[in-house]
């Protein structure tokens, strides 16, 4: 095999090669993608699909002068590869490597951080606005793809950039997936689009496509019209999600999404384990599909998270009340309130870190009409080496602010399953239950009790130590000779009266909080506490006010000093 990859270094260096020869490039950046993604971590589909884009796009244009905003992000492996992280690459998602999304801070050829999706297109218009106000004409280039469009922010900025007077590039990256097959009108529209007469030259916009992306020929032939240097256009291209790896192009994309460990030859991935403990994914879909089963009223909204939450077989057996809405979480939320007008049961299951993006649906459209809508937050706390666009760091103090929201935090898999089963008891209106991502903790019997109360109380001695800790970082604290432990599960509103009686036989209280301290449930606590003048030594342990980067979860939570070793150290320190 050539090797052209060895002599970039930066986006310049690719302008020195033959245009026959970046073929061979596109081959070299693939197999490298596919090496270090191949060792466990990353997004591999994605980027494989969009190596003749991400090289044609720094080929024609002047990296150092004009702008790129890579949608999602996790299409941009080759992007990070061609600008001066090749050697670096093999750090990806690793704690203190790069990034598996575009950041700001880690390169200057990165204008803009991405994670979420959708954001292109406003944030390219406002560089190519600002840029007209300094009075540079410069390029400006949204990637767009893997469902992004999907998303309603998107069209809020097609909307707006079709009366700018500006030079934007929205290129769409079509590859018919986000991580499963993309849902809703619009992708029927891009498979069938008309050249002439479609949705964006309606707006006003110029269009150009359908183009093959995954022929470095053909984009560099688009990328080179001069048409595009002036104004407004949308250039669409089709590529194959996984294109170039025989095992990824033909097999499954949504597994081939981010496939973990694999085997590179042969495709196959690392043996599975026995499947116990169970994920708490797998028992969230498992005990939706059971109630789904005893009650006609039940359904199940996802923004595009069928496969991340384990939906996929409730989408199979109950495709009549299951709910893809694509990436549209603002639209998830306040579809699921319309359906709780109507006295259907509607359970939205999202992400932590997504749902703070329909955060104005849950307080105007869920909770000031407190219309029983019961959200399953998943990969609550940090999710590990997506890091700081991805950690669910937020939810329990957001959702704390919001009046008629009732908020549970399970500290184990058994104690979730029942207060699915029973989210009709929960409260009248809207539910929120949070839970980590990843596997349980391998309990065997289920405790109906649990939904009938706000907090589990082990105590084995006559302490006057206690740790209270909220959702399932509780696992990592038992009680002892030195401390009590009370597991809050009921997290708002608190029943504080109960919570006083227990704390008054105590000197000392730990609480210790999956989520950060700024507005958290701890410090809701904390005042309480205070204005019942209780004499009673309090400290927090919980995450600080500031963004947590990428890495393995466990390296995370121990550099943060809350694993369990670290925990055992600081308790010890505190009870002294």
């Amino acid at each position: 095999m050539s090797n052209h990859l060895s002599h970039i270094r930066c986006p310049k260096d690719i302008k020195k090669i033959s245009v026959n020869d970046l073929p061979d490039l596109c081959k070299e950046i693939r197999s490298k993608i596919v090496e270090v993604t191949s060792q466990g971590s990353g997004h591999l589909g994605a980027s494989l699909g969009a190596v003749e884009l991400a090289v044609g796009i720094h080929y024609f244009f002047d990296s150092a002068r004009d702008s790129f905003v890579w949608d999602v992000g996790h299409q941009a492996y080759a992007h990070k590869i061609l600008t001066g992280r090749k050697d670096l690459f093999s750090s990806l998602r690793n704690m203190g490597g790069i990034s598996g999304f575009p950041s700001r801070k880690e390169s200057k050829y990165d204008d803009f951080g991405t994670g979420h999706s959708s954001t292109s297109v406003s944030a390219v218009l406002g560089m190519a606005m600002a840029k007209k106000l300094k009075g540079d004409h410069s390029n400006n280039v949204a990637i767009i793809g893997d469902g992004s469009l999907t998303g309603g922010m998107a069209f809020e900025g097609l909307n707006h950039l079709a009366t700018a007077d500006v030079n934007v590039i929205v290129l769409i990256n079509d590859n018919d997936m986000s991580i499963d097959p993309n849902v809703g009108g619009l992708q029927r529209h891009l498979n069938s689009i008309d050249p002439e007469n479609n949705f964006f030259t309606d707006l006003g916009l110029n269009y150009h496509g359908v183009f093959d992306g995954n022929d470095i020929g053909e984009v560099l032939g688009v990328l080179s019209k001069n048409e595009l240097k002036r104004g407004a256009h949308v250039v669409h291209f089709r590529t194959k999600k996984g294109f170039g790896y025989r095992y990824s192009e033909d097999g499954n994309p949504t597994h081939w999404h981010a496939p973990g460990k694999f085997e590179i030859e042969s495709g196959e991935g690392e043996a599975g384990s026995t499947g116990f403990p169970k994920k708490y994914q797998t028992i969230v879909g498992q005990t939706l599909l059971n109630l789904m089963k005893e009650d006609q009223d039940v359904v199940v909204i996802t923004p595009a998270m069928a496969s991340g939450s384990s939906l996929k077989e409730i989408e199979k057996e109950y495709s009549d009340r299951f709910f893809d809405v694509g990436i549209a979480e603002q639209h998830a939320v306040t579809f699921s309130a319309g359906l709780a007008a109507q006295n259907k049961k509607p359970v939205c299951v999202i992400y932590s870190t997504f749902l703070q993006r329909g955060y104005d649906q849950v307080i105007h459209d869920v909770a000031l009409q407190n219309l029983p809508v019961t959200f399953l937050v998943d990969r609550a706390g940090l999710v590990g080496r997506d890091g700081a666009t991805h950690h669910g760091m937020f939810d329990l103090a957001y959702l704390n602010l919001v009046p008629n929201m009732t908020i549970y935090a399970p500290q184990n898999e058994d104690q979730l399953a029942v207060l699915i089963r029973n989210t009709g008891q929960l409260s009248e209106g809207p539910v929120a239950i949070r839970y980590p991502r990843g596997k349980g903790i391998l309990r065997q019997e289920i405790d109906e009790t649990y939904i009938h109360q706000d907090f589990v109380l082990k105590s084995v001695s006559s302490t006057k130590n206690l740790v209270l800790t909220i959702g399932a970082i509780g696992n990592q604290i038992q009680a002892s000779s030195d401390f009590d432990v009370l597991s809050l599960i009921k997290v708002k509103p608190l029943d504080l009266a109960g919570l006083r009686s227990v704390l008054a036989r105590y000197k000392k209280l730990v609480i210790i909080e999956d989520g950060v301290e700024q507005g958290g449930i701890a410090q809701t606590i904390v005042v309480g506490i205070a204005k019942c003048d209780m004499q009673l030594s309090t400290e927090i342990i919980a995450f600080p006010d500031a963004f947590v980067e990428h890495g393995g979860q466990d390296e995370l939570y121990a550099k943060l000093g809350m694993d369990k070793a670290s925990l055992e150290d600081r308790l010890k320190e505190f009870f002294a």
